[in-house]
């Protein structure tokens, strides 16, 4: 089934919207994000600083940071001691380690890494207003036609028989005509990018992003995959040549910053960990549970916490300090990295005791096991898992480990085992298996650890299936997952079943 839901993109450093307007155009859904309040933003709007807004949630994040540290107009401000923020590269620190496609927006000099060039030429407009745009996924520099007039003032040089296509931005309603805007006030107009730069970058990007709110998962084809890139580097080379992690040298990396802790650029405190918390939670004797002890010793998001519609510490593997000897960002590890040799969903010690709880002496037969970590917890506490995937654990770039006996099979083995619960783990969005999983299945129990409908696992036809058949008994209160990704751990019951 084809989702009909609207990607999302969060638009920071908004501005009164004309670069949210362009994705809108393309058929996005848009959030727009400024420190300073815009009343006449076209869309949903929230003041915050940029630098520390959640970016969990979307499937594009635009960013426009303050272009006066960089743009020809401030030059000569800039000269006479003037200081502007350059943030350019802390943005990119962040956009590059949250994992969700981004796209940077500047004026010509600003420091973008192979940007594309757009002017007002390339699409018919009444302006030149040349921007850069960096982004995470292939973009086509468009011919750039000759300028064969001066820009001016006033709309078309008002004089007969002079008339110029091209005009500078004054915030009048000839500059409104020409931008394609018309709600901004003038000093709006004046920081805008015309709308159809980001129609254009959103309408280049359709083929090469996720779809709705579908982040790269575990389980995606290679060939869906190609396109995709992250930090101007191609995804699919980096998945297939990933490495199992050094888990020993994550926790060494962490022990370290611990044993000297510093504290966040943004909120001056040394950010929480899970270790040592009421969240904390110890791994049973003879036990082993590596991926739990790189996850509660990581920093926790401290702009998430206080958050209303968050109620569960949220691990980060990145930190902005104020680190003076170097760029301030810490990386303990890559999320992409941890989730290959481990999981993709974040098994906690109270996960496996509330799904022991759950069964009552009932196996599991699992369906896209990947590297079988699920299942070698599941094992190490007593229950009986068939877990199968029609992969090889290490030959596939979504499982580089294998952590207990994986059995080949597709999602169909699951209708051999009626007698077991069903565990499916964050089932990626743009395969079936889910849904095939489901029906093929003939028993009365099933767990899963994904996002709820509307999210970026499963995929439409598994939560037809499942609304029409099942209903939610019970969510672990043990789930832990990474800031910015949603994921919780749902038992659901077949309707009418004893």
């Amino acid at each position: 089934m084809t989702s009909k839901r609207k990607r999302k993109v969060l638009d920071l450093f908004s501005g009164g919207g004309g670069a949210g307007y362009g994705y809108y155009l393309a058929g996005c859904e848009v959030t727009g994000v400024d420190v300073a309040d815009m009343p006449g933003y076209p869309f949903e709007f929230i003041q915050h600083d940029a630098l520390t807004f959640p970016l969990d949630g979307y499937d594009l994040i635009h960013a426009s940071p303050p272009c006066q540290a960089y743009s020809d107009a401030a030059a000569p401000y800039r000269t006479a001691g003037k200081e502007y923020p350059d943030l350019i590269e802390v943005m990119r620190a962040r956009l590059v380690a949250s994992g969700i496609p981004y796209v940077i927006e500047n004026v010509v000099g600003a420091p973008l890494i192979d940007p594309v060039m757009l002017c007002g030429t390339m699409f018919g407009l009444k302006v030149y207003r040349h921007r850069l745009f960096e982004a995470s996924f292939p973009i086509g520099q468009p011919a750039h036609p000759a300028h064969l007039w001066n820009a001016v003032k006033t709309r078309w040089d008002a004089s007969p028989g002079h008339i110029r296509p091209s005009m500078r931005i004054y915030g009048n309603d000839d500059s409104r005509q020409a931008m394609g805007i018309s709600w901004m006030t003038g000093a709006e107009l004046k920081q805008a990018v015309p709308t159809a730069y980001t129609r254009y970058i959103a309408e280049e990007g359709r083929g090469a992003l996720p779809g709705p709110r579908g982040h790269r998962l575990r389980g995606e084809s290679a060939a869906a995959s190609d396109s995709q890139t992250a930090g101007n580097v191609t995804i699919a080379e980096n998945e297939k040549d990933c490495e199992p992690l050094d888990g020993d040298a994550v926790l060494g990396t962490l022990a370290d910053f611990w044993a000297c802790p510093q504290p966040s650029r943004f909120t001056g405190k040394v950010p929480d960990r899970i270790a040592g918390s009421e969240w904390d939670q110890p791994v049973p004797d003879g036990i082993e549970n590596p991926y739990w002890e790189i996850v509660r010793q990581l920093p926790l998001d401290d702009m998430a916490s206080p958050s209303p519609w968050r109620t569960r510490p949220e691990p980060n593997m990145y930190l902005f300090t104020d680190d003076p000897s170097g760029s301030g960002f810490r990386l303990f590890a890559n999320r992409y990295a941890l989730c290959v040799t481990y999981s993709w969903s974040v098994c906690s010690p109270g996960d496996i005791a509330w799904i022991k709880d759950l069964l009552g002496g009932m196996g599991v037969v699992e369906a896209g096991a990947g590297g079988g970590y699920w299942a070698w917890q599941l094992r190490q506490a007593g229950v009986d898992v068939a877990a199968y995937d029609p992969a090889v654990p290490g030959e596939h770039y979504f499982a580089r480990r294998e952590w207990s006996p994986i059995l080949p099979g597709d999602a169909s083995a699951v209708g051999k085992h009626p007698d077991r619960a069903l565990f499916l783990c964050r089932s990626s969005y743009g395969e079936p298996r889910a849904a095939e999983a489901l029906t093929c299945y003939q028993g009365d129990l099933l767990i899963c650890a994904g996002e709820g409908e509307g999210g970026c696992t499963a995929g439409d036809g598994f939560f037809g299936l499942l609304g029409a058949g099942w209903e939610e008994a019970g969510v672990s209160p043990s789930h832990i997952s990474y800031s910015g990704i949603n994921c919780d751990l749902t038992v659901y019951r077949r309707k009418g079943a004893t």
